[in-house]
């Protein structure tokens, strides 16, 4: 990812200080209910004026970009599918940033929901009845999206692509081309 002229790797993460999270959020006035690391975000529940909200903090300058990607996409998505005449929902962005002053771990906020997971987790022996039972879901959404003209997204992947099928295979190609050369041969 580009941005301000720099590479970022998303894929790579550092060491959050989970009690440095906690007082920057204690400070904003947020009571913290859990926070845990999950790999390329701190996530958490926490809790102001009796509202529990959801956050997400980057592991690092590149998952932070693409992270803004996600607050930019639900301000936009929101802005556009009204809840009253949608069953499909995205977060409310409540407030975003850095969490300190060298813009390396950006934040969200959204409202938090509070539902049951379709799969709550990786499971490789997942019934194909489940699959089936949502098929209909899966579909209307994909719909949704693909009608919806979202645009001005931040761009930091430098595809300069409008066609969106041109983009996916020029994102796809460099994915395989980011995989290492012995790798690709192995497989």
């Amino acid at each position: 990812l580009k941005k301000d002229g720099k590479l970022y790797d998303y894929r790579k993460v550092q060491e959050i200080d989970l009690n440095s999270v906690k007082k920057f959020l204690q400070n904003k006035g947020y009571k913290v209910h859990t926070l845990k690391l999950t790999g390329r975000h701190v996530i958490g529940k926490i809790l102001k004026k009796n509202r529990i909200f959801f956050i997400k903090v980057a592991a690092s300058i590149g998952v932070g970009i693409r992270t803004q990607v996600e607050t930019a996409w639900n301000k936009k998505f929101n802005k556009q599918v009204p809840r009253s005449s949608s069953n499909f929902w995205v977060p409310i962005n409540i407030e975003d940033g850095y969490i300190n002053e060298n813009d390396k771990n950006y934040y969200l906020i959204t409202e938090f929901f509070d539902g049951k997971l379709l799969v709550p987790q990786r499971n490789n022996n997942l019934s194909i009845k489940l699959l089936e039972s949502q098929m209909m879901n899966v579909i209307n959404l994909s719909e949704l999206i693909q009608s919806l003209s979202i645009k001005d997204l931040p761009d930091y992947e430098n595809i300069n692509e409008t066609d969106h099928n041109k983009w996916f295979l020029t994102k796809t190609t460099r994915w395989y081309e980011d995989i290492p050369r012995d790798v690709q041969t192995k497989y």
